[in-house]
């Protein structure tokens, strides 16, 4: 039987990566320096974003009262929400003090795990796209969106560092994963799919019947907290209390929340919601109204992004690339249980948007391997991606230096910047050109 570092090398020589990554086996000096600087800049942006926002979204305060509540030895007044961030937001607060500890405690626990955050991404990716990993991992990371959630008190900060930290313990077989898997559905109940996740793969990677049997004891063991509150829930269930279950499926309204704006269950509007909020954000030339040429730039940007995930959906389950299975194994069933959900939000894409970019280029690099080995057109077909991307970045660029409106130091400094990665981004593809040919 092919162990799980035999598929990680095999999966790395299939896309053109070299074997003596060794990944399996830790990091080496240069990606422990690039991992060291992907955290120094989630550090950076935790100290930056800390207390941005201090007015959080009305569900913050329903968040930490169920922590509160469980960390008391009291029943929950409400069993809506998973309790996991709550009680970790509760006990943090004991420990900040301050005049609003609970606000205080709910931005320190996002600042802490947002750069554990972008290095799990990192370490993750690395496993898929090798050295493109750094590249889609800085992309992510100054993403607006989860810039946002990250200023936010909220569940979408520490759930993307659950699910990250669980789908890495999975992927390295770790003794934990099931640990990590049972409190990220606590943490929210779309985790439960990591569970389901965990246990696929063992049963792929299990080497007989009595490893099948354990993992089935492991999976069932790590459901029970989630079954446990569940069955709380429908214990003290109370009609029009405004649970998620009934948001499922519904149209206009709910009775004890009102109107629900942005409500839709349609596949096409809620993909569209993803690109947006996983690859519009590259493709944004400043605040004015988009133009046509922008907006052909966003078609073609979209036709892009759906060949990539198809093809990525086709050649990772086709080769059973484990990193590929297991975001796959979150990342559908999360976004089939949101396009049923009756509340359209982009923040609740942040949990996945990261693993759409990484697919995405994953799929893309699929695509070019097999038209090269079909018809071998590297040189020409290199060429054209690079003047491509070239033009996309020259016409974001013109579009950003019309709307400079600040003082002329500002202003020569953004016009230098520019200027300089022009011309360092022309220099390699002469060059690249210069050795092709």
């Amino acid at each position: 039987m092919d162990t799980v570092e035999n598929h990680r090398s095999t999966d790395l020589q299939a896309m053109g990566q070299p074997a003596e990554c060794r990944l399996a086996g830790g990091v080496g000096r240069f990606e422990g320096i690039w991992v060291a600087a992907i955290a120094a800049l989630g550090v950076c942006q935790s100290m930056m974003f800390f207390g941005y926002k201090q007015m959080p979204v009305p569900d913050f305060p329903a968040i930490i009262q169920t922590g509160h509540e469980l960390l008391s030895l009291k029943m929950p007044t409400s069993f809506t929400r998973a309790p996991v961030v709550g009680m970790l937001q509760a006990t943090l607060s004991h420990v900040v003090g301050g005049p609003h500890p609970d606000l205080t405690a709910g931005w320190l626990l996002s600042a802490l795990v947002h750069p554990c955050s972008l290095v799990l991404f990192a370490l993750l990716a690395r496993r898929i796209v090798g050295a493109a990993a750094i590249w889609l991992t800085l992309i992510v990371a100054v993403n607006p969106y989860l810039l946002r959630v990250l200023a936010e008190p909220l569940i979408e900060a520490p759930l993307l560092f659950f699910v990250l930290l669980t789908s890495y313990l999975i992927v390295r077989r770790s003794r934990w994963r099931y640990g990590l898997a049972s409190i990220t559905s606590m943490v929210r109940y779309e985790g439960a799919a990591l569970i389901v996740a965990a246990f696929i793969m063992d049963m792929i990677e299990s080497p007989n019947r009595k490893a099948r049997v354990r993992a089935f004891l492991w999976s069932a063991l790590a459901s029970l907290p989630l079954a446990i509150w569940l069955a709380a829930t429908w214990i003290t269930w109370r009609p029009d209390n405004g649970h998620y279950l009934e948001m499922m499926f519904v149209e206009g309204s709910v009775p004890a929340i009102g109107p629900m704006h942005g409500t839709s269950h349609s596949v096409r509007t809620h993909l569209e919601t993803l690109w947006k909020v996983s690859i519009q954000p590259l493709l944004v030339p400043g605040n004015s109204p988009p133009g046509d040429v922008v907006k052909a730039v966003w078609q073609v940007s979209k036709g892009a992004a759906a060949c990539g995930l198809a093809s990525a959906l086709f050649y990772g389950l086709r080769r059973r690339h484990p990193v590929v299975l297991v975001l796959v194994m979150f990342a559908v069933p999360y976004f089939l249980v949101h396009v049923a959900w009756s509340y359209l939000t982009r923040r609740h894409y942040v949990a996945i948007m990261g693993m759409a970019v990484v697919l995405c280029w994953f799929g893309l690099v699929e695509l070019r391997r097999r038209i090269i080995e079909r018809f071998g057109v590297q040189r020409r077909l290199d060429a054209v991606l690079q003047a491509c991307a070239i033009g996309v970045a020259v016409a974001g660029c013109l579009c950003l230096a019309r709307q400079v409106t600040s003082p002329p130091a500002a202003g020569w400094r953004f016009v230098c910047m520019t200027v300089m990665t022009l011309a360092v981004a022309g220099w390699m593809f002469v060059r690249r050109l210069a050795m092709d040919g």
